[in-house]
């Protein structure tokens, strides 16, 4: 179960209710935020090739949430925060969890279109696109490591604590995929981290 309906209940999360979509169990994510740096995911859970293309990586631990809509209107939004635990240590300096929100004309031989994205780019929103300066440091294997220089900071929503409405180390503000849409049309829609 790696995705989720969800609802503030009582928190400082910046969302009413929506939907989790997780690289572990969706029950993961209810913080506060307690540091864990080893992962009990199944080797076997493979990762998707759309936002393998997105990202120019080989994932894995895909969620994927798709789903059909005939646009009522010229034009789509939609909020959402990307949150990740390789806002740890050195983590967002060489490793990326990614997030992106597909888009296309329902039936279409088109590939999708991403508009997860940094504002005016096509850069798809991950933890090594948006994260902030990392100092050196020493690592949770106690190796040293030399950090690296913050990227697309002023998107970054800071690390979390122990008060953390979520379980995970960090997270960005909230980001808006928004796009043009036909009013009328059917769009298929995929959702994936």
């Amino acid at each position: 179960q790696s995705f989720a309906y969800f609802n503030r209940n009582g928190s400082s999360f910046p969302f009413e209710e929506g939907v989790v979509l997780a690289t572990s169990t969706a029950q993961t994510a209810i913080g506060p935020f307690v540091s864990k740096l080893t992962s009990d995911d199944s080797p076997l859970w493979l990762g998707d090739n759309d936002l393998d293309r997105i990202v120019n990586s080989h994932s894995v631990n895909a969620t994927a949430l798709e789903f059909d809509f005939v646009a009522a209107t010229n034009s789509l939004a939609f909020n959402y925060i990307f949150a990740s635990n390789e806002y740890q240590y050195d983590y967002s300096c060489q490793y990326s969890d990614a997030f992106a929100f597909l888009i296309k004309e329902k039936g279409s031989p088109d590939e999708y279109r991403n508009i997860a994205v940094l504002p005016n780019t096509t850069t798809p929103v991950s933890s090594i696109s948006i994260h902030p300066k990392i100092d050196p440091g020493t690592g949770a294997n106690g190796n040293a490591y030399t950090g690296c220089a913050a990227s697309n900071e002023n998107y970054f929503n800071g690390i979390n604590g122990s008060n953390s409405p979520t379980n995970y180390a960090g997270q960005t503000k909230v980001m808006t995929a928004q796009t043009d849409v036909i009013a009328g049309k059917t769009y298929h829609i995929k959702l994936v981290i």
